[in-house]
């Protein structure tokens, strides 16, 4: 999973969103990155339409984001491609949650485990997060044409019920998915 980090502006909480365009604006000699983020194809309520993403150093410079929701200062912006979808945070982090041009995504279904495995890369956490409302919406937002989606996380069938509503999930809006 890759995280980019920036300075936010007017974003107070957690946002699942596509790249939907991507823009260089010219200033000067200067070029700068601009992505629009949109949440197409969603179910969930969004205060705003779009949320913008730039390289620049002073978004002030750029007269189209006077009052929009942005994070700029963005190193390493060019890692994302129309079609990804990033889960943007009140800490002005994107992460990388789908990546279109990936043959290999991953969908975290739980924190839960009933083994304590010495090898295991992800050790039980004290806090459960529920990430089930954010997988529907991240399912939603891929490209119906991905290639392979692997659930992961914990032990995905110690809630049988979540998993099988993930899988009804997969096969609506992603069908021909293995």
């Amino acid at each position: 999973m890759i995280c980019l980090k920036g300075n936010k502006i007017n974003i107070d909480r957690e946002y699942l969103m596509r790249v939907k365009k991507i823009d260089t604006f010219q200033i000067r000699e200067e070029s700068y990155l601009i992505y629009l983020l949109t949440n197409q194809r969603s179910v969930l309520e969004f205060p705003f339409e779009a949320l913008y993403l730039t390289n620049s150093e002073d978004p002030s410079i750029i007269p189209q984001f006077k009052n929009k929701h942005i994070i700029y200062g963005i190193n390493d912006l060019a890692v994302l491609q129309v079609g990804d979808v990033v889960l943007v945070n009140a800490q002005g982090e994107i992460i990388i949650s789908y990546q279109r041009i990936s043959n290999d995504n991953v969908l975290f279904v739980t924190q839960k485990c009933n083994c304590d495995c010495i090898m295991c890369p992800q050790p039980p956490d004290k806090e459960i997060k529920e990430y089930m409302k954010l997988n529907f919406e991240l399912i939603r937002l891929m490209d119906k044409k991905t290639k392979y989606l692997a659930l992961t996380g914990g032990e995905p069938t110690l809630n049988k019920n979540n998993l099988i509503k993930i899988i009804k999930e997969c096969k609506k809006y992603l069908p021909s998915t293995s």
